[in-house]
């Protein structure tokens, strides 16, 4: 029985073995797989465009709630109240797209709806003055001029 080394030999280190090279090729292949993922799901976990400012000026007599929506959205956005015959500028609100649609409401009762264009919003330097005409279904049903 032999045991140990054989004098003379020569103890060659073999070649790495596939195995290594196989891990090593899905630890890269799986990293370029996050990466790509992160990189598609990115943009969707961006927040929305905003704009710098927004004033909302109410001439009526009544105080004002304000809800915008965009073109084709199901929902609103509160943009507050609107006391009577005063403006409030707002900062930092979310952009609404190509079009700007306004709902008024007071004390509970719908006065209407107004859709401006982002072109429209522009030219008027962001000041929307809230219509006249809301007054009049406020008057029918009966709701008295708000308080200063």
């Amino acid at each position: 029985m032999i045991t140990g080394r054989m004098p003379g030999a020569r103890v060659t280190s073999l070649p790495v073995p596939l195995q290594r090279s196989r891990e090593a090729l899905a630890t890269v292949v799986a990293g370029a797989t996050v990466l790509l993922l992160v990189l598609s799901i990115f943009p969707l976990l961006q927040g929305p465009d905003f704009v710098p400012h927004l004033t909302l000026i109410n001439p009526t007599a009544y105080q004002v709630n304000i809800d915008i929506t965009g073109a084709g959205e199901k929902g609103w956005l509160d943009l507050g109240t609107v006391p009577r015959e005063r403006e409030v500028a707002l900062q930092g609100v979310v952009d609404q797209g190509r079009d700007w649609t306004f709902r008024f409401t007071s004390g509970g009762v719908y006065a209407g709806e107004m859709t401006l264009s982002r072109a429209d919003l522009e030219r008027e330097h962001w000041r929307v003055n809230v219509p006249a005409g809301i007054t009049v279904p406020l008057q029918e049903a009966g709701l008295p001029a708000s308080a200063s």
